[in-house]
Protein backbone atom coordinates (compact mmCIF):
# COMPACT_ATOMS: atom_id res chain seq x y z
CA UNK A 1 0.00 0.00 0.00
CA UNK A 2 1.71 3.19 -1.54
CA UNK A 3 -0.32 5.42 0.59
CA UNK A 4 0.88 3.72 3.82
CA UNK A 5 4.48 3.78 2.63
CA UNK A 6 4.28 7.59 1.93
CA UNK A 7 2.71 8.33 5.67
CA UNK A 8 5.49 6.01 7.52
CA UNK A 9 8.16 7.83 5.27
CA UNK A 10 7.12 10.64 3.62
CA UNK A 11 10.91 10.55 1.61
CA UNK A 12 9.68 7.65 0.10
CA UNK A 13 10.63 8.55 -3.20
CA UNK A 14 9.68 5.27 -5.02
CA UNK A 15 6.39 5.00 -3.41
CA UNK A 16 5.59 8.52 -5.24
CA UNK A 17 6.51 7.25 -8.37
CA UNK A 18 5.11 3.98 -8.32
CA UNK A 19 1.82 5.43 -7.07
CA UNK A 20 2.05 7.92 -9.93
CA UNK A 21 2.25 5.47 -12.63
CA UNK A 22 -1.01 3.85 -10.75
CA UNK A 23 -2.65 7.16 -11.13
CA UNK A 24 -1.77 7.24 -14.88
CA UNK A 25 -2.83 3.83 -15.42
CA UNK A 26 -6.22 4.94 -14.11
CA UNK A 27 -6.18 8.58 -16.08
CA UNK A 28 -5.92 10.59 -12.69
CA UNK A 29 -3.17 12.46 -14.09
CA UNK A 30 -2.80 15.45 -11.95
CA UNK A 31 -2.66 13.20 -9.01
CA UNK A 32 0.14 11.28 -11.20
CA UNK A 33 1.32 14.89 -11.72
CA UNK A 34 1.58 15.60 -8.31
CA UNK A 35 3.73 12.46 -7.06
CA UNK A 36 6.28 12.99 -10.13
CA UNK A 37 6.86 16.76 -8.48
CA UNK A 38 7.18 15.14 -4.81
CA UNK A 39 9.38 12.55 -5.74
CA UNK A 40 11.72 14.70 -7.87
CA UNK A 41 11.61 16.86 -4.64
CA UNK A 42 13.47 13.78 -3.19
CA UNK A 43 15.61 12.88 -6.42
CA UNK A 44 15.87 15.66 -8.95
CA UNK A 45 18.13 13.95 -11.39
CA UNK A 46 16.16 11.32 -12.17
CA UNK A 47 15.45 10.83 -16.11
CA UNK A 48 12.66 8.32 -15.39
CA UNK A 49 10.19 10.49 -13.51
CA UNK A 50 10.31 13.42 -16.00
CA UNK A 51 9.41 10.78 -18.35
CA UNK A 52 6.37 9.63 -17.00
CA UNK A 53 5.48 12.79 -15.79
CA UNK A 54 5.80 13.83 -19.75
CA UNK A 55 3.18 11.04 -20.50
CA UNK A 56 1.27 12.70 -18.12
CA UNK A 57 1.17 15.36 -19.17
CA UNK A 58 1.02 14.04 -23.15
CA UNK A 59 -2.22 12.24 -22.13
CA UNK A 60 -3.85 15.64 -20.88
CA UNK A 61 -2.86 17.19 -24.09
CA UNK A 62 -0.42 20.01 -22.40
CA UNK A 63 2.41 18.86 -25.49
CA UNK A 64 4.39 21.96 -24.61
CA UNK A 65 5.01 20.66 -20.82
CA UNK A 66 4.91 17.17 -22.09
CA UNK A 67 7.99 18.33 -24.40
CA UNK A 68 9.76 20.27 -21.58
CA UNK A 69 9.73 17.08 -19.45
CA UNK A 70 10.99 14.79 -22.08
CA UNK A 71 13.39 17.71 -22.61
CA UNK A 72 14.99 17.00 -18.95
CA UNK A 73 15.41 13.37 -19.33
CA UNK A 74 17.17 13.59 -22.62
CA UNK A 75 19.05 15.80 -20.75
CA UNK A 76 19.69 13.68 -17.74
CA UNK A 77 20.24 10.57 -19.94
CA UNK A 78 21.22 11.50 -23.56
CA UNK A 79 20.27 8.29 -24.79
CA UNK A 80 16.58 7.66 -23.62
CA UNK A 81 15.27 6.65 -26.99
CA UNK A 82 11.72 6.41 -26.09
CA UNK A 83 11.72 9.85 -24.48
CA UNK A 84 12.77 11.67 -28.20
CA UNK A 85 10.52 9.05 -29.43
CA UNK A 86 7.61 10.70 -27.66
CA UNK A 87 8.98 14.45 -27.84
CA UNK A 88 8.70 13.88 -31.24
CA UNK A 89 5.27 12.66 -31.13
CA UNK A 90 4.44 15.66 -29.34
CA UNK A 91 6.29 17.63 -32.04
CA UNK A 92 3.87 16.26 -34.19
CA UNK A 93 1.04 16.86 -32.88
CA UNK A 94 1.88 20.54 -32.78
CA UNK A 95 2.54 20.23 -36.57
CA UNK A 96 6.53 20.72 -36.27
CA UNK A 97 7.20 18.32 -38.53
CA UNK A 98 10.69 18.65 -38.77
CA UNK A 99 11.77 18.24 -34.77
CA UNK A 100 9.23 15.67 -35.28
CA UNK A 101 11.37 14.21 -37.54
CA UNK A 102 15.11 15.00 -35.63
CA UNK A 103 13.52 13.08 -32.56
CA UNK A 104 12.29 10.07 -34.00
CA UNK A 105 15.46 9.85 -36.18
CA UNK A 106 17.64 9.98 -32.74
CA UNK A 107 15.43 7.19 -31.64
CA UNK A 108 16.23 5.38 -34.26
CA UNK A 109 19.90 5.57 -33.86
CA UNK A 110 19.26 4.56 -30.74
CA UNK A 111 16.56 1.35 -31.16
CA UNK A 112 17.01 0.94 -34.93
CA UNK A 113 14.45 -1.73 -35.34
CA UNK A 114 11.17 0.05 -34.17
CA UNK A 115 8.69 -0.30 -36.63
CA UNK A 116 6.52 2.44 -34.73
CA UNK A 117 8.98 4.93 -34.70
CA UNK A 118 9.70 4.01 -38.47
CA UNK A 119 5.77 4.16 -39.03
CA UNK A 120 6.12 7.97 -37.24
CA UNK A 121 8.63 8.88 -38.99
CA UNK A 122 6.94 8.08 -42.07
CA UNK A 123 3.98 10.08 -40.87
CA UNK A 124 6.06 13.30 -40.07
CA UNK A 125 7.10 13.15 -43.92
CA UNK A 126 4.03 12.44 -45.43
CA UNK A 127 2.81 15.37 -43.45
CA UNK A 128 5.85 17.49 -45.29
CA UNK A 129 4.29 15.89 -48.48
CA UNK A 130 7.77 14.13 -49.05
CA UNK A 131 5.62 11.16 -50.30
CA UNK A 132 8.93 9.50 -51.10
CA UNK A 133 10.64 9.39 -48.23
CA UNK A 134 7.49 8.59 -46.59
CA UNK A 135 7.01 5.19 -48.23
CA UNK A 136 10.52 4.44 -47.63
CA UNK A 137 9.66 4.58 -43.98
CA UNK A 138 6.47 2.85 -44.25
CA UNK A 139 8.52 -0.15 -46.31
CA UNK A 140 10.72 -0.08 -43.46
CA UNK A 141 8.33 -0.45 -41.07
CA UNK A 142 6.51 -3.41 -42.48
CA UNK A 143 9.92 -5.03 -43.29
CA UNK A 144 10.19 -4.66 -39.56
CA UNK A 145 6.64 -5.87 -38.49
CA UNK A 146 5.11 -7.14 -41.23
CA UNK A 147 2.08 -7.67 -38.84
CA UNK A 148 2.02 -3.92 -37.80
CA UNK A 149 -1.51 -2.65 -38.95
CA UNK A 150 -0.82 1.40 -38.74
CA UNK A 151 1.94 1.05 -40.84
CA UNK A 152 -0.49 -0.03 -43.79
CA UNK A 153 -2.65 2.18 -43.02
CA UNK A 154 -0.19 5.03 -42.74
CA UNK A 155 1.32 3.23 -46.51
CA UNK A 156 -2.64 3.28 -47.97
CA UNK A 157 -2.58 6.81 -47.10
CA UNK A 158 0.40 7.64 -48.79
CA UNK A 159 -0.62 6.43 -52.01
CA UNK A 160 -3.88 7.78 -51.64
CA UNK A 161 -2.04 10.79 -51.89
CA UNK A 162 -0.07 9.73 -54.96
CA UNK A 163 -3.18 8.89 -56.67
CA UNK A 164 -1.97 4.66 -56.54
CA UNK A 165 -5.41 3.79 -55.46
CA UNK A 166 -4.95 -0.13 -55.64
CA UNK A 167 -1.99 0.11 -53.72
CA UNK A 168 -3.78 1.91 -51.30
CA UNK A 169 -6.83 -0.06 -51.34
CA UNK A 170 -4.61 -3.12 -51.19
CA UNK A 171 -2.71 -1.68 -48.13
CA UNK A 172 -6.48 -0.89 -46.05
CA UNK A 173 -7.67 -4.48 -47.05
CA UNK A 174 -4.34 -5.72 -45.37
CA UNK A 175 -4.38 -3.38 -42.32
CA UNK A 176 -8.28 -4.32 -41.65
CA UNK A 177 -7.20 -8.21 -41.86
CA UNK A 178 -4.80 -7.62 -39.32
CA UNK A 179 -7.07 -5.40 -37.33
CA UNK A 180 -10.99 -5.66 -38.11
CA UNK A 181 -11.75 -3.49 -35.20
CA UNK A 182 -9.79 -0.60 -36.32
CA UNK A 183 -11.86 2.91 -35.65
CA UNK A 184 -11.24 3.49 -39.63
CA UNK A 185 -12.98 0.41 -40.37
CA UNK A 186 -15.65 2.38 -42.07
CA UNK A 187 -13.79 5.01 -44.27
CA UNK A 188 -11.65 1.89 -45.30
CA UNK A 189 -14.13 -0.62 -46.57
CA UNK A 190 -15.72 2.46 -48.31
CA UNK A 191 -12.70 3.15 -49.96
CA UNK A 192 -11.87 -0.37 -50.96
CA UNK A 193 -15.12 -0.98 -52.15
CA UNK A 194 -14.95 1.63 -54.70
CA UNK A 195 -11.61 1.08 -56.01
CA UNK A 196 -12.58 -2.39 -56.50
CA UNK A 197 -15.95 -0.99 -58.86
CA UNK A 198 -13.60 1.20 -60.80
CA UNK A 199 -14.49 4.61 -59.28
CA UNK A 200 -12.81 7.55 -61.24
CA UNK A 201 -11.02 9.13 -58.24
CA UNK A 202 -11.13 12.82 -59.84
CA UNK A 203 -9.35 13.63 -56.43
CA UNK A 204 -8.10 11.06 -54.72
CA UNK A 205 -6.49 11.92 -51.68
CA UNK A 206 -9.70 14.26 -50.55
CA UNK A 207 -11.86 11.04 -50.63
CA UNK A 208 -12.98 8.94 -47.85
CA UNK A 209 -9.30 7.85 -46.69
CA UNK A 210 -8.35 8.80 -42.98
CA UNK A 211 -6.22 12.22 -43.42
CA UNK A 212 -2.27 11.90 -42.08
CA UNK A 213 -3.39 13.18 -38.57
CA UNK A 214 -6.37 10.43 -38.03
CA UNK A 215 -4.10 7.77 -39.36
CA UNK A 216 -1.32 8.90 -37.42
CA UNK A 217 -1.82 6.42 -34.57
CA UNK A 218 -0.01 6.39 -31.27
CA UNK A 219 -1.52 2.95 -29.85
CA UNK A 220 -3.62 5.14 -27.38
CA UNK A 221 -0.84 7.23 -26.21
CA UNK A 222 2.46 7.79 -26.04
CA UNK A 223 5.14 4.75 -26.16
CA UNK A 224 5.77 3.01 -22.93
CA UNK A 225 2.80 5.11 -21.57
CA UNK A 226 1.46 3.96 -17.96
CA UNK A 227 5.08 3.64 -16.33
CA UNK A 228 6.55 0.70 -14.79
CA UNK A 229 7.58 -0.06 -11.02
CA UNK A 230 11.24 0.52 -11.65
CA UNK A 231 12.78 3.92 -11.54
CA UNK A 232 16.25 3.37 -11.02
CA UNK A 233 15.72 4.79 -7.29
CA UNK A 234 17.67 3.16 -4.27
CA UNK A 235 15.35 4.28 -1.35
Amino acid sequence: DYNRAIKINPDFAVAYVDRGNIYQSQGRFDEAISDYNKALELHPRNALIYYFMGNAYYMKKRFDNAISDYSDAIDINPEFAVAYQNRGSAYFIKGDYQKAISDYSKALKLNPDDAVIYTSRGMAYLSEKDYQKALEEFNKAIELNPEYANAYINRGTCYNHIHQINKAAADYKKALELNPGSALNKKMTKYIELAASGWNFQNPYRYPVPDGQASYIQDSGPAGYGGGGYTGLKN
